[in-house]
């Protein structure tokens, strides 16, 4: 469930996002558009990959954390 500050974040951010004049705009250019490295979009044959590596752990910690509050 989304919290009433993360959700007015969002707003305000797509809102800086579609203004040509922001002040933010060189920020908000430089955020990422494709978010499917970042592990919570894993698909399972490559998080399957992770297992037997130290990096499993911080996957799986991760992906719960998140998955938890969202």
């Amino acid at each position: 469930m989304w919290d009433p500050v993360t959700c007015m974040m969002t707003v305000c951010l797509l809102q800086e996002k579609s203004n040509p004049q922001s002040y933010y705009r060189k920020y908000i250019q430089a955020l990422p558009d494709d978010f499917s490295h970042f592990p919570i979009f894993y698909t399972e044959k490559d998080a399957n990959l992770l297992n037997d590596t130290s990096a499993v752990f911080e996957f799986t910690a991760l992906t719960e954390r998140i998955l938890s509050d969202y």
